[in-house]
């Protein structure tokens, strides 16, 4: 009986070493939960694990090459093929490009998605509405919308 006991709790104590690694190499290594302070919500992160590694890596370097202020980089990451990912996972993608835009500002914008088809300004501007409306920079609850913050970049993706 007392050689069960020692089996029963080595292997417990197995599988909580094993859920320890797991959940630390999940927490550290396979989200990416801040890019250089965007925050990257958890439900984008989601949708990205689902895609293949390339896929997924892309999207964060192209925040990566964003905060850089490359402009080709800010314009491709705005018109992000989302693979069809509708709802919250749309939402935080319009999060990271609200972050960006308060962090790189209007005019750094405005010069990147330069060229945009009209259905391509309308997807930005959704994109942007719920990003400022559901995202990290709305910690106050009111509605911000882009129209308000930057009536310039509104006024050009509305045309």
């Amino acid at each position: 009986m007392r050689l069960f006991i020692k089996i029963v709790v080595g292997f417990v104590i197995l599988v909580l070493l094993y859920l320890g690694f797991v959940g630390i190499y999940f927490k550290y290594f396979y989200y990416k939960k801040d890019i250089d302070g965007i925050t990257i919500c958890t439900c984008i992160q989601d949708f990205m694990h689902t895609q293949e590694k390339e896929y997924r890596d892309n999207y964060y370097h192209l925040i990566e090459q964003s905060l850089k202020k490359d402009k080709k980089s800010l314009k491709e990451l705005s018109l992000y093929d989302l693979r069809g990912a509708t709802g919250e996972s749309a939402y935080d993608h319009g999060d990271v490009l609200a972050q960006l835009l308060d962090r790189l500002g209007e005019d750094f914008f405005l010069e990147s998605l330069d060229g945009l088809s009209e259905e391509e300004r309308g997807m930005v501007l959704g994109y942007l509405d719920v990003g400022f409306e559901y995202g990290v920079l709305n910690s106050k609850g009111k509605v911000l919308m882009t129209k308000d913050l930057y009536p310039r970049l509104y006024h050009f993706l509305d045309e």
